[in-house]
């Protein structure tokens, strides 16, 4: 049992080095894009090759919580039964507390992650809706600048016109009541959606527009409304196109100007002829192009998988470490090393497949996705693999003996749980220095275990 635990415990070890290290830095190396002016990344764009210091990635702020959290897993769990046997208590009632605490802890951090990941995805929903509120409230303001443009422009002298605005109105009033309905508004909104800008307008996000300019609620918009709304609109766009046209969310004409209201209206207009923003959404269009599970397939789908690997686990777990062991003791090769090398490429093989082919594609939710998929994978492996080689060495009475791995792999957690913890634009050049981890841990457990005797 303790040759096995030594073996599971290299592979747990190997496991976390291998994503910190390779797959991290990988991503950042294979997702590469050109850095704008202010160091996020352009999307799908990459014309600066190996220069290192003007190429990177960004990721979504969201990611700074899976890393802090992998980061606490790292520090704390860990400790609790390191310290102990820092100390020397390695065999006695001190170190039975800690490996009880220790079970404890790692039980209730996967709790927590659990439920952060069921939290994390409804909180990202509300920032998808926010943003595409704000496309449509962009595009639908081209429309109106379209329709402005036939009566001379929405703004005059630099401001509002309420003369055009009270053309557009009746332009939109189909029924010449002087108010406009919900199915006057609905048209307008549904020929922003027929332009391919935003895909279709559900009835909620009229609902939700229709609110906006109905200020009193009487269930209709009269001229005042409707003049309030469009003054608020473009004063909005101001500050927000001001912020955004380094993104490339509005013409690239519209660089280098000034952001007064006149420029304002050239940008609107120079989005209607040059597919502002679009091409970012047609994009997205592609990765929705797969089929959408519902809820229930996904429930489905997820215990089915999750009993077949169960099975795979308890089937083939005992025969991989005795084959392991086996070909260590042939070989003359310490089992910690078949362990910490061969057992984490087999077992993390898919996981580090999946998140290069993510990050290959080179745009922002998806390198988030990688990020999200490799800190998800080590705090796992910290929480619900460690807690159970915790259980093990308890009940069967075994001792605390691996203060190299917990050096090596705290080494990693925490060099990258930093980085992921403050930012979320990476330079390239990062990731050679990340990368080097990888061989820098296996010499380094090389010296601490057999070198300096540490255990």
């Amino acid at each position: 049992m303790a040759k096995s635990i030594n073996v599971g415990v290299g592979t747990l070890a190997g496991s976390n080095v291998l994503l910190l290290s390779l797959t991290w830095g990988g991503a950042i190396l294979y997702g590469r894009c050109d850095l704008g002016a202010k160091g996020k990344m352009v999307q799908r764009k990459l014309t600066r090759g190996w220069d290192l210091l003007r190429t990177g990635i960004s990721v979504e702020a969201s990611c700074k919580g899976s890393a802090r959290l992998m980061l606490l897993s790292c520090l704390l769990l860990y400790a609790i039964p390191q310290v102990p046997a820092s100390l020397g208590y390695t065999h006695d009632h001190v170190q039975r507390i800690s490996l009880v605490l220790g079970i404890v802890a790692c039980a209730a951090l996967l709790v927590v992650f659990g439920v952060y990941q069921i939290l994390v995805p409804g909180f990202q929903q509300k920032l998808i809706n926010a943003a595409k509120h704000k496309y449509m409230q962009f595009h639908t303001a081209q429309r109106l600048a379209k329709l402005a443009s036939q009566h001379g422009g929405l703004l005059v002298g630099g401001k509002m016109s309420d003369d055009v605005l009270d053309q557009i109105f009746s332009s939109l009033d189909s029924n010449k009541n002087g108010t406009l309905e919900r199915e006057e508004l609905q048209g307008l909104l549904v020929g922003v959606s027929v332009g391919g800008v935003m895909g279709d307008v559900t009835g909620e996000d009229i609902q939700g527009w229709f609110k906006k300019f109905d200020e009193n609620s009487t269930g209709d918009i009269d001229r005042d409304e409707f003049r309030r709304a469009a003054h608020a609109w473009i004063d909005e766009l101001k500050h927000w196109s001001k912020a955004k046209s380094d993104e490339g969310l509005l013409s690239g004409r519209t660089s280098g100007r000034s952001h007064d209201p006149e420029s304002l209206q050239d940008a609107l207009l120079d989005g209607i002829h040059h597919g502002s923003g679009e091409d970012e959404l047609e994009e997205d269009e592609e990765d929705e192009e797969e089929h959408q599970l519902t809820p229930r397939e996904c429930a489905v789908k997820a215990s089915v998988l999750l009993l077949l690997g169960t099975a795979v686990c308890f089937f083939f777990s005992d025969p991989l470490v005795d084959s392991m062991t086996s070909f260590a003791d042939a070989t003359q090769i310490p089992p910690f090393f078949v362990a910490f090398i061969a057992a984490p490429l087999a077992s993390n093989a898919s996981e580090v497949v999946s998140s290069l082919q993510f990050a290959g594609r080179k745009k922002v939710k998806n390198l988030s996705m990688t990020f999200a998929q490799v800190y998800g994978a080590v705090t796992m492996n910290n929480t619900l693999n460690l807690g159970l080689f915790l259980f093990l060495i308890l009940v069967k009475d075994l001792s605390w003996d691996f203060s190299a791995e917990i050096i090596v792999m705290l080494l990693n957690g925490v060099v990258v749980g930093l980085l992921g913890s403050v930012l979320v634009d990476y330079k390239a050049v990062l990731a050679p220095a990340v990368l080097a981890l990888y061989p820098v841990s296996i010499g380094l457990v090389y010296l601490l275990k057999y070198k300096a005797g540490l255990t």
